[in-house]
């Protein structure tokens, strides 16, 4: 092969020849490098990043994991107990491959993943592959259990299907007014929160009151059915039901969305993942 030539980048010259090859590669911030007659290579490279690369590369470890050979730093190797104890204690002479390589009788498919993840990164959808079954083998290798959870994929969003449902409130007679015996007061029976928020925006006071009166016509009006006047403990209570339909919207990642208001929707809570929106029914 040519020798090797070495010069400066055109503002500082040029220095040539082999024997000035380590002189001007320690002088020299830029070298240009050429390879063979046969077909010359140029590389501009800085001397100090080309002795962490050099560096580097001598300070992989090469292992045979089902018959394919793996290379990674022994930082990342520590990272796994089963391989930080073997490459401290020297394994073996039957526990190499004929090139001296340490051997390990594994499935070379599903360890490409598990170093994936001794090099840090996350566990992606594989072909062959369930996270499940990448963990698993990962384990065998021990790895720290806090950093495959670290590694573990994010769950995919799954939004509860829609739901078909029947809404009930209950009223509690509480007595009759001091100045007309003939009305009768109710109070909600579960507190506010049992009530959506059409309901909540016709109590007294309105959504951000704190009164439990209630008027049974409201109920009537936003479409509830009307059940018998049961007593209960002596206090009479009557249940008005109605038809709802709950969907939910899924956020994409989270992602706020717009969900347009409907005429029959009567209640909305905004969930970490997604919005789910309450619509009544015709009976």
């Amino acid at each position: 092969s040519a020798p090797l030539v070495v010069a400066t980048s055109p503002r500082l010259g040029a220095v040539a020849g082999s024997t000035a090859r380590g002189s001007a590669c320690r002088a020299l911030p830029w070298v240009l490098l050429a390879g063979t007659r046969s077909r010359a290579f140029f590389s501009l490279v800085p001397c100090a990043i080309t002795k962490i690369v050099m560096s580097r590369v001598q300070s992989a470890i090469r292992l045979n994991v089902g018959g394919q050979l793996f290379s990674a730093p022994k930082a990342v190797w520590a990272k796994s107990e089963f391989f930080a104890t073997l490459l401290a204690d020297g394994p073996a002479s039957e526990l190499r491959d004929p090139e001296g390589n340490l051997f390990v009788d594994r499935d070379p498919e599903l360890f490409a993943e598990v170093l994936r993840l001794l090099r840090g990164y996350a566990f992606t959808r594989h072909p062959r592959f369930t996270w499940h079954e990448t963990r698993k083998e990962a384990e065998f290798y021990q790895v720290s259990p806090s950093d495959l959870d670290a590694l573990a994929p994010t769950p995919e969003l799954v939004t509860p299907p829609e739901i078909s449902a029947v809404q009930s409130v209950s009223l509690f007679w509480a007595g009759n007014e001091s100045t007309d015996d003939s009305r009768e007061i109710f109070m909600v029976k579960d507190g506010r929160e049992c009530l959506t928020d059409d309901i909540m925006a016709r109590v007294p006071g309105g959504l951000g009151g704190g009164s439990i009166r209630f008027e049974p016509e409201v109920l009537r009006e936003l479409g509830f059915h009307e059940g018998p006047r049961v007593a209960l403990g002596h206090v009479p209570r009557i249940t008005f039901t109605r038809p709802v339909r709950i969907v939910c919207y899924a956020k994409p990642g989270g992602a706020p969305v717009a969900v347009p208001f409907l005429p029959d929707e009567v209640d909305r809570k905004d969930c970490p993942h997604w919005i789910q929106v309450t619509y009544k029914q015709k009976a």
